[in-house]
């Protein structure tokens, strides 16, 4: 109800010439967004988290193309998916103009808007696989470390969780503050009116919180490890997860 008289206050001002008064826009990102690491290919894997946790990928520090190789898990693990609760699932909301793109990967699309453009953007946090510290496999990643990687040039990568984002996009343009007979939710921003088009987009992300293989290697030579069953005593285990991770999802705001 709040928003129909909204709509029609806004047809009455537009008509009327009366100026919006200035919405916010360009929010910031939180700060553990611009650390994520994201994996590209969502079309598939957005449906199939728990099979591509406790995978091996290969690709450039930072880059979302990584080539998966194969999977290492416990014998008889199984991957579990948490939803997010509702309350934990927006992590931002923000009107936005080309000048956001910058803020990381999450907005990159903004660059694209337009000049007489503006979208609204919601991102949620939707859900989790995460393979507990207890379920690393150890031995095996271990193993892997010390095979000759077949690309020098890339890093390889085992991953311990992935995290689905939901995003939310609608696209206003910019009118004329006398224009009349509009029709939809209206706002204004610097100085000008804009007016929302039909449709709603939506985007998928993944980001992946990693085990750095290589750095394992480096990690197990420190500690003076052979491939053997030491790998799994506890205090070498603290070393490997403080030595070889790759903190990309930053995890605390999820419960």
């Amino acid at each position: 109800m709040k928003k129909a008289i909204l709509y029609l206050a806004a047809i009455s001002c537009i008509g009327c010439g009366i100026r919006f008064k200035e919405a916010p826009f360009n929010l910031k990102l939180p700060d553990y967004f611009k650390t994520r690491n994201l994996y590209e290919k969502t079309d598939i894997w957005r449906f199939k988290m728990p099979e591509l946790v406790g995978s091996i990928i290969s690709g450039e520090p930072g880059s979302a193309s990584y080539e998966r190789v194969k999977r290492i898990v416990k014998e008889g693990y199984v991957a579990k998916l948490d939803v997010i609760q509702d309350s934990e699932r927006k992590v931002y909301s923000s009107r936005i103009d080309q000048g956001i793109a910058l803020e990381g990967s999450y907005l990159a699309f903004a660059a694209n808007i337009g000049a007489n453009r503006m979208a609204e953007v919601n991102i949620e946090d939707t859900s989790l696989v995460f393979i507990n510290d207890a379920d690393i496999p150890w031995e095996e990643l271990v193993a892997k470390a010390n095979t000759p990687n077949p690309n020098p040039a890339a890093r390889r990568y085992w991953i311990q969780a992935a995290l689905l984002s939901d995003i939310t996009i609608n696209y206003f343009t910019e009118i004329s503050a006398n224009a009349s007979g509009v029709v939809g939710e209206t706002f204004g921003a610097k100085g000008k009116v804009y007016n929302k088009q039909s449709g709603t987009t939506r985007d998928f992300k993944i980001s992946l919180e990693l085990i750095d293989i290589d750095k394992l290697l480096s990690s197990t030579r420190d500690a003076s490890i052979s491939k053997s069953k030491k790998a799994m005593d506890p205090e070498i285990i603290k070393t490997l997860l403080s030595q070889s991770h790759d903190r990309s999802l930053m995890l605390k705001d999820i419960k």
